[in-house]
């Protein structure tokens, strides 16, 4: 395995994870979707595990939400403004 494959491997993983954010998938499942050696494979979703990228639960590997501590974060609209007549 070469530092080229393990990056490629990488950045495709990620991009699917990402157009596909519900994505789940068992470590055998990954390897027949990307066509990758069993190393290179784990090497890469190991790695993007540790960036925060992926995360492991129950045998699956899925996207990590985003927000704090993997939740997913609540988006606070604005309090609307009033406006004082002059």
């Amino acid at each position: 395995m070469t530092a080229a494959d393990l990056l490629d491997a990488q950045r495709r993983i990620q991009v699917d994870f990402d157009e596909w954010p519900m994505l789940k998938l068992t470590f055998p499942q990954a390897v027949r979707l990307w066509s990758l050696p069993h190393d290179v494979c784990h090497a890469a979703m190991t790695n993007l595990i540790h960036a925060d990228v992926l995360r492991y639960r129950n045998g699956v590997y899925l996207r990590r939400a985003l927000g704090l501590g993997g939740r997913r974060a609540s988006v606070r609209q604005p309090a609307a403004r009033q406006h004082r007549a002059a």
